[in-house]
């Protein structure tokens, strides 16, 4: 294992030392690991063929654990990325529950969340960067018209 690094444990930057964290973490990600279906996702059984609303939960969990240092195969984020890769559609910018038709709203959420994840290990699947299909998904989001004030001053809101 890696050593610790302050403020890694859990997506919030806890604090709380990791003395008898490490190995019960790492006993939970193997888990997960083991956990992977053949096209690299996850379902709610063992290797199963994975669907993207499971899947996003798991990546999540794996991103955590590799930002507090510890270890997940490489081959582990190739399989994510090969999921992914299966449930989005052409271009990145859609992303279905086992395939990429029809793509969801949800799932387009979950699915650019975790290909950010992932590419931020090195992955970059397909070569696929995910400004582009971000910039094309936005065009299919529905947002309230009031929602200007909850995004950030250079967020740009789609016109109806």
């Amino acid at each position: 294992m890696r050593p610790w690094k302050p403020g890694a444990w859990g997506m919030g930057g806890s604090s709380m030392s990791p003395k008898g964290w490490s190995a019960p973490a790492q006993r939970a990600l193997n888990a997960i690991v083991n956990w992977q279906g053949q096209d690299g996702g996850f379902r709610y059984s063992a290797k199963q063929m994975g669907d993207m609303s499971v899947s996003s939960w798991h990546i999540q969990a794996l991103h955590a654990g590799k930002q507090a240092g510890l270890d997940i195969p490489k081959a582990t984020w190739a399989g994510v990325g090969n999921f992914l890769d299966k449930v989005g559609n052409q271009d990145g910018s859609g992303y279905g529950y086992t395939g990429p038709q029809p793509t969801l709203q949800r799932m387009t959420a979950a699915g650019l969340f975790c290909r950010q994840e992932a590419t931020a290990w090195g992955l970059g699947p397909g070569g696929r960067s995910v400004r582009q299909p971000v910039r094309s998904a936005r065009h299919d989001l529905i947002l309230p018209a009031d929602a200007g004030s909850l995004l950030p001053a250079r967020a740009v809101v789609p016109a109806r």
